[in-house]
């Protein structure tokens, strides 16, 4: 989901993960796959050095050349 979020998407659809949790678990099966989804995402976040999805960029894809 980063990644779409450098590139430029300003929302990202996240379909099978949210209907497998769904299927699987109903609507708490559904919570547990978008607490996951967004603790990835803070990990991710965390590890590039980025505090908040509106300032991701295109460096978190291409660091800036030494």
């Amino acid at each position: 989901m980063l990644k779409m979020l450098a590139l430029g998407a300003e929302f990202v659809l996240l379909g099978r993960p949210v209907i497998t949790g769904a299927v699987g678990g109903g609507a708490e099966g559904v919570k547990m796959v978008m607490d996951r989804i967004a603790a990835e995402l803070r990990t991710a976040m965390t590890l590039t050095g980025t505090g908040d999805v509106r300032h991701v960029s295109s460096r978190v894809i291409y660091p800036p050349a030494w």
